[in-house]
């Protein structure tokens, strides 16, 4: 899984200034960035894919990942389609950073696996959004200051208690993974 923040980004919002403690905060960033992926349900990170989808008589394929930044085939039906930059020219175009759209010329008949796409999807190190790396932020000072607590649900001192949340993403967290969480239907 590709770090969501740098160590870097995250020692200056640890307010660590040493280099003794890289390596601990550089296994919470992969952890923290692996957990919010998890949740996503989809790898957020720039990576080659390859689909094999269904077609549905529609013009409109959706794809599995994005941000798509690359699409290096489309095979419909048996058949190579060509890139086309106008919706009107036989071929395929993306509408957005996830949607794939076939001329008339090639719409898949209903099938499965019919639609073949390989494309790049993801975020570089470069292009990830804000929020995502805001939100990894608070996950790994969330883990880092409960590293020493890792099992406990609460700790009595003084005749008081204090109880700790469960190891699972923040509130926060999660709102703002909403936008970014591939949700999936059954078939």
């Amino acid at each position: 899984m590709a770090a969501l923040i740098t160590l870097a980004a995250a020692k200056a919002y640890l307010g660590v200034t040493t280099d003794t403690q890289d390596a601990l905060i550089t296994q919470l960033i992969t952890s923290a960035s692996a957990a919010m992926a998890n949740y996503c349900n989809r790898t957020l990170a720039s990576a080659p894919r390859s689909d094999a989808l269904s077609g549905r008589g529609k013009p409109v394929i959706e794809l599995r990942e994005w941000p798509v930044t690359e699409v290096s085939s489309v095979i419909v039906d048996g058949v190579q389609v060509p890139a086309s930059p106008y919706m009107l020219s036989p071929g395929w175009r993306m509408v957005d950073d996830r949607l794939l759209a076939l001329s008339s010329a090639y719409i898949p008949r209903v099938g499965l696996g019919n639609v073949q796409v390989a494309y790049t999807a993801g975020y570089t190190p470069g292009t990830i959004p804000d929020d995502l790396q805001a939100a990894c932020l608070q996950e790994v000072l969330r883990m880092y200051k409960r590293r020493d607590k890792i099992g406990v649900a609460s700790e009595g001192l003084a005749g008081q208690s204090v109880s700790y949340r469960s190891d699972g993403l923040t509130e926060y967290t999660t709102q703002v993974l909403a936008s970014y969480r591939r949700v999936t239907w059954p078939t």
